[in-house]
């Protein structure tokens, strides 16, 4: 891990799913479009990227398998649940930000 401090912060990008930045009102324009919101935490609120791979999931009625692309990424700040699958900085840290 690049960061000496520990990792207080999970939040993992899938190109099976579809949903905006756990820190702000960003979302991609596309289902799943991991490099753009990959890019957008490490570029906007400073994670470092902890691991990219691939997940393999059952799906559909017959269960046959299908691939996805995740990433998972981490950041050293202390990240509180504001509202459901929305993660926001505390009050302090978002004026000192």
């Amino acid at each position: 891990m690049p960061n000496d401090e520990k990792i207080q912060t999970i939040v993992e990008v899938s190109s099976n799913t579809y949903g905006g930045c756990k820190m702000c009102t960003f979302a991609a324009p596309h289902l799943g479009d991991v490099p753009l919101m990959v890019n957008h935490y490490l570029q906007v609120h400073g994670f470092e990227l902890l691991h990219v791979g691939q997940q393999t999931e059952r799906g559909g009625d017959d269960g046959s398998p299908f691939h996805t692309t995740v990433a998972v990424l981490g950041t050293t700040q202390v990240i509180k649940e504001r509202a459901p699958g929305r993660l926001s900085l505390p009050e302090k840290e978002r004026e000192d930000a």
